[in-house]
């Protein structure tokens, strides 16, 4: 967890991570179309890739959730 006073650092470090994110792939996107010379790959492709993304951020979210569980029953 984070501190109240990192938590506007820890907001805006990832917003700048996904504004990059979504700036070199707005530039990108066109030399990818180019590559693979269809819009229904790329897109299938780019829905792979965001519920991929979904899942391991699911996993990891219920992961913390169940360690800080167990820690919470070690201290009671």
């Amino acid at each position: 967890m984070y501190t109240p006073a990192e938590k506007s650092r820890v907001v805006g470090f990832n917003d700048g991570v996904m504004l990059l994110t979504i700036g070199v792939f707005a530039l990108a996107g066109s030399a990818i179309y180019e590559a693979i010379g269809s819009w229904n790959i790329f897109i299938y492709t780019l829905m792979g890739v965001s519920v991929l993304s979904a899942l391991i951020a699911a996993w990891r979210g219920l992961s913390s959730r169940r360690s800080s569980e167990s820690e919470a029953s070690i201290i009671e």
